[in-house]
């Protein structure tokens, strides 16, 4: 099944005021993060990096303050 396509005469669903959620932090953690790092750093990214599991975490500004997932 695709994605479904926009009528015409309507809206996208992002133009409907939906509430701005800025990103405040991006983090991704490595068993081994000097392994890691060279590779983010040749792409350019500032992207942290710490010593853990494998995997990203995100921190996002909400009317109720910041708000990490994991």
């Amino acid at each position: 099944m695709g994605l479904p396509v926009p009528r015409p005469g309507r809206a996208h669903p992002s133009a409907s005021g939906l509430p701005v959620t800025p990103l405040l932090e991006l983090t991704a953690t490595a068993p081994d993060p000097g392994q890691v790092h060279a590779l983010l750093t040749a792409l350019g990214t500032g992207l942290v990096l710490r010593e853990g599991p494998a995997g990203l975490s995100y921190t996002v500004a909400t009317p109720n303050g910041p708000v990490t997932f994991t």
